[in-house]
């Protein structure tokens, strides 16, 4: 193709092999896809076993209408004609016609209320093979003056179905990997973190965040949904959970981000912060919509523990660093200890020496930064 101007579906060949790796490819190859097969655009529609969507990316489709088509169920076949494509036999290619007869198309309400009035009269559907938690299709779109397809425009997406099946593999595999890697970061930090999809359920979490859960006293999981262990605080944070990810139970609302505390039956209680995934690749495949952060009250570690971390003092000296640091002298720390004043001042000179400081009044000063 070096040297010669690409074709509608070479462009979307390349479009699929970069969507992968670029995000904004997807919404090129998917119009390219609509367009090299009579249309003019195209839908990537992945649902899991529960037939909750997951992936639902239709551009230059207005976000309103897409919401919409979710509300109304368009994923569940006993409301959508169209749906049952989602289950037809791998890389085959399905019209209107091949589900509903012309009349009951023109009776349907989705055909009626949905389809003609965003110009998605016509639709080919092309099934790509199911994994063991999803089906997916990707479908062109046609105005009623596009018509039905024709059998030239079915060749062409026969030809290109094997492309979009081969990035969507390709892309889950990377996404994959992204959540593992954000994952193996959190463990290395401590962090308890949460990955959440639309729906509020656990996609991936660090090794903290499952300890959490498996106390079950500030949060738990019921149907690998995030719950607050306290039924009275699960309010707050569904609505959290609903705020940052693409549910549409509620009136649309823009994504953002939510900061609530949650409490034991104890009183003791945790900061938890929920916001949306940022766009992007990451976002579109990984089925995560949201991230949660819990953070707990750390217990504050014995002080001598903390100095000897921080400075490298031996336990002796950072008792005496201790001691220095509230005003006794190295006489009344000897006498308290039941050594010598000069073992003491040997521990002073150490303790001056690894933190930095010259004085026992800097030596207080340094340790009140700590908190101690």
């Amino acid at each position: 193709m070096k040297g010669k101007p690409a074709t509608l579906e070479e462009r979307a060949i390349l479009a699929f092999a970069a969507a992968p790796f670029e995000p904004d490819e997807w919404d090129e190859a998917l119009t390219l896809l609509g367009q090299v097969c009579g249309g003019w655009t195209a839908q990537l529609l992945m649902v899991d076993a529960k037939g909750d969507i997951r992936v639902n990316r239709v551009p230059l489709m207005p976000a309103d209408a897409v919401q919409e088509w979710e509300r109304r169920g368009g994923a569940i076949p006993s409301l959508n004609p169209r749906a049952p494509a989602l289950f037809a036999p791998a890389l085959s290619i399905s019209c209107d016609d091949d589900v509903l007869p012309r009349e009951e198309q023109e009776a349907s309400p989705f055909y009626r209320e949905l389809f003609d009035p965003f110009d998605a009269r016509f639709l080919m559907v092309g099934t790509l093979p199911p994994t063991a938690d999803q089906r997916s299709v990707a479908a062109v779109l046609r105005t009623r003056r596009q018509d039905h397809p024709q059998q030239a425009d079915k060749e062409v997406m026969a030809k290109l179905l094997p492309h979009v099946q081969a990035a969507v593999k390709l892309q889950r595999r990377l996404n994959d990997r992204d959540v593992r890697l954000a994952m193996d970061s959190a463990d290395l930090l401590g962090l308890t973190v949460f990955l959440c999809d639309r729906a509020g359920r656990v996609v991936a979490c660090s090794a903290a965040a499952e300890s959490l859960v498996e106390a079950g006293d500030m949060l738990c999981l019921r149907y690998a949904c995030l719950k607050a262990a306290l039924d009275r605080q699960d309010e707050a944070l569904q609505g959290a959970l609903r705020r940052a990810t693409r549910r549409f139970d509620d009136s649309p609302v823009q994504l953002r981000g939510t900061t609530l505390a949650l409490t034991d039956a104890a009183g003791r209680a945790c900061r938890v912060d929920v916001a949306p995934v940022p766009p992007g690749a990451f976002h579109f495949f990984s089925d995560a919509a949201c991230i949660v952060h819990v953070t707990l009250p750390r217990s504050v570690a014995e002080p001598r523990h903390l100095l000897m971390q921080a400075f490298g003092l031996s336990p002796a000296e950072a008792a005496v660093a201790l001691d220095l640091a509230s005003g006794m002298t190295a006489n009344e720390i000897a006498a308290g200890r039941g050594v010598s004043t000069e073992t003491v001042r040997a521990q002073v000179r150490a303790v001056l020496q690894k933190t930095g400081v010259s004085k026992a009044t800097a030596l207080a000063t340094l340790i009140g930064r700590f908190n101690l």
